[in-house]
């Protein structure tokens, strides 16, 4: 299989060139920004950091850590393709990475890290049926909350007394709900990121917009409908469509704020 280039930061992935096809969620812009936020807030501070890679799809987020400086690296992702993948993408980097098959943290029989992050499906269903991205893949349930409910009501037992869970949010799904369970679980140990690069406006791809009979584009009906519901939201910004990306971290219940 060709290969490609993955640049996060400074560092130069090397790829299997999968595609939707394949069955795997393909590494994007937000995997790269995302990667980049969580290495410089916290792997540069911390070189040697143990690190948890949920949701880690083909390994990018994982290879970049531990290119980065983290230490012991584990990635835990809930489909068998994807890690076999991964372990390909490992090697190829030259990256001694663990990777483990299972939902969330099941597969880690309580082991804690200092470092965990969060990129698990948080599309609403609809939404990802439309997308590009979910083909043969799990999505985050109809409002795309489910998983990432799951994580925050299960990661705290996995933080060492110096551990940060990032917990990224689009506005894809019922982001509020997301924001307000997370409120209620972490209190002051929650922090919404408020510096470069989020939130994130993304404009809509392609398969979001339809043509009117008029010939003008507009949001697709499904992604309306589920507006209309407050599953999703989306926003305009000048002429285009677009999606936000956010991003929170969350300090260990044993960290001294």
């Amino acid at each position: 299989m060709k290969t490609k280039t993955f640049p996060v930061g400074d560092l130069e992935l090397v790829l299997l060139n999968t595609t939707p096809e394949d069955g795997v969620f393909e590494p994007n812009t937000i995997t790269k920004l995302f990667s980049e936020y969580v290495i410089n807030d916290y792997i540069k501070q911390n070189p040697g950091c143990s690190f948890l890679d949920l949701g880690c799809g083909t390994g990018a987020i994982a290879i970049a850590a531990k290119k980065a400086g983290a230490g012991r690296v584990v990635g835990v992702d809930i489909m068998q393709m994807s890690v076999n993948f991964a372990q390909q993408n490992a090697k190829l980097n030259n990256a001694d990475i663990e990777f483990k098959v299972g939902n969330l943290f099941e597969p880690l029989n309580g082991e804690q890290f200092d470092c965990i992050s969060y990129d698990v499906s948080a599309m609403a269903k609809e939404a990802a049926k439309i997308s590009p991205w979910y083909v043969g893949i799990p999505s985050g349930g109809s409002d795309g909350t489910g998983p990432s409910l799951e994580a925050i009501e299960k990661v705290d037992p996995h933080m060492t007394k110096k551990g940060m869970f990032y917990l990224p949010y689009i506005t894809l799904a019922n982001y509020r709900k997301i924001v307000e369970k997370a409120q209620e679980k972490f209190g002051s140990r929650l922090k919404e990121v408020q510096e470069k690069p989020f939130p994130k406006d993304i404009p809509f791809c392609e398969q979001f917009y339809e043509i009117t009979a008029e010939g003008r584009m507009t949001a697709h009906r499904v992604l309306k409908e589920l507006k209309g519901k407050g599953l999703v939201d989306f926003f305009e910004k000048g002429s285009r469509l677009v999606w936000r990306a956010h991003m929170q971290k969350v300090y260990s219940p044993a960290y001294s704020l």
